[in-house]
């Protein structure tokens, strides 16, 4: 029996399991009591690696992001710092690379360094999540942008299908016939859910759609921009649109359409995600979708900080509508060649 099952067994939260084990003062005497005689009917043998994580470790969050060179983790990770920071709390940072070897070394090295709990951005490719089991199985709380399966923590998620539906429609009532869509990495269920998102606007407008506007931009910027190039280089086979899993994508639709002679709207539409800085800043400012990424990591935080005073909250499933934001990098196609509806910023 672990202190899951236990806490399980006692209908109580692991945390709580834990702060009886430390001889925390603020469970209330009738539950340590229970706790305490189920550990001693149970022959509940704690690890004690894991009391000492929950005991008198130093006020440690670990927080474990897919690309800190992504502006919208950078800007997760800031929302985090202001909340944690106020609460006396610092931070250790790791970052995957996009690599589940690398989460899974990320989650060991944080779990040696005693947290008292972690956020992370998980990979889920392959959903091998065993070492995520293990820490909830510590009773580690944990927070996770994205919902994992089988494991029991809040989590906080995009409707990233309905969003890309929306978008991608956004360009068909505006003409569009012929849209490619730039997808994310693999082992993102964001990019999963994006990708059924655009195809189901797809069908149900019945666009045109070949094999070729699905683009694969791989993981280097030298892959990005090679694959790209290749889908506008052809104008009598280039799509009219482009929407992209996210706006570094779209910023490398700009490089290759600009080396190209391409304009923008005029020539190609484009549409992001995410909404980060460098997309109002664009020439012309990119149409795209906000997920206020910054207000995410303060949500992530205030979660954690919430498990670590000893709530015995359920785990919370947080799910945020993202927002379409007009600007000026979509063309009217149904006003004709070069023309495009003027949208504000």
């Amino acid at each position: 029996m672990n202190m899951k099952d236990l806490a399980k067994l006692l209908g109580v939260s692991r945390q709580t399991v834990s702060a009886v084990l430390n001889n925390k003062d603020w469970v209330s005497q009738e539950t340590r009591e229970r706790v305490l005689k189920a550990i001693r009917e149970y022959n509940y043998a704690p690890n004690q690696h894991a009391v000492s994580l929950t005991g008198k470790g130093t006020k440690l969050l670990g927080v474990v992001l897919r690309d800190i060179s992504n502006p919208f983790y950078t800007q997760i990770a800031m929302g985090i710092e202001s909340v944690a920071r106020a609460s006396g709390y610092s931070i250790l940072y790791h970052n995957t690379f996009e690599n589940h070897d690398y989460e899974v070394d990320a989650i060991r090295s944080l779990v040696s360094f005693r947290v008292s709990g972690i956020i992370i951005s998980p990979i889920q490719l392959g959903v091998d999540l065993s070492h995520l089991q293990h820490v909830s199985s510590l009773g580690i709380p944990i927070v996770s942008i994205d919902k994992l399966p089988d494991i029991q923590c809040h989590s906080i998620s995009f409707a990233d299908r309905d969003a890309a539906f929306k978008a991608t429609c956004y360009l068909a009532d505006r003409g569009h016939n012929k849209i490619a869509f730039i997808k994310g990495p693999e082992s993102a269920a964001s990019a999963k859910e994006r990708l059924l998102g655009f195809t189901d606007c797809v069908e149900k407008r019945s666009l045109n759609l070949k094999d070729e506007w699905l683009v694969d931009p791989g993981t280097t910027e030298k892959g990005r921009h090679d694959a790209i190039f290749k889908l506008l280089k052809d104008a009598s086979s280039r799509p009219t649109a482009v929407f992209c899993f996210n706006d570094l994508l779209a910023v490398s639709v700009y490089k290759a359409a600009h080396e190209l002679g391409i304009r923008i709207p005029q020539d190609l539409s484009v549409v992001g995600f995410d909404d980060i800085e460098i997309a109002s800043l664009l020439g012309p400012p990119l149409t795209t979708v906000r997920t206020d990424s910054y207000k995410v990591g303060e949500e992530a935080a205030r979660l954690i900080m919430t498990d670590l005073k000893g709530s015995d909250e359920e785990s919370k499933d947080i799910r945020h509508t993202p927002e379409l934001i007009e600007r000026n990098s979509v063309a009217d196609a149904s006003l004709g060649a070069g023309s495009k509806k003027k949208l504000t910023a």
